[in-house]
């Protein structure tokens, strides 16, 4: 399901965005205070983990409605409070 904003698409990760996915973590300049690049594999495992992850975490693949160029990513994760309650 695609949703429209006034400039952007927004839609859930699909297969067919890994190349925009790989481009954006092989970016030097992206990963420069994320660890620095990693390899390939990291990258599909990466990405296999972010189409299957369980909800109700979710990947959201952002690109201009006008262009259909890729702009982002969005993760939304289940809040997890390390601190131990009683």
């Amino acid at each position: 399901m695609k949703r429209l904003s006034k400039n952007c698409t927004i839609e859930h990760l699909k297969l067919e965005h890994y190349y925009a996915i790989n481009a954006l973590y092989s970016d030097v300049n992206v990963r420069a205070y994320l660890g620095g690049v990693p390899n390939e594999s990291y990258i599909e495992a990466s990405f296999r983990g972010m189409l299957e992850a369980p909800s109700p975490n979710t990947y959201l693949y952002i690109s201009l409605k006008e262009t259909d160029e890729f702009i982002g990513l969005v993760s939304i994760d289940e809040y997890h409070d390390s601190a131990t309650r009683f």
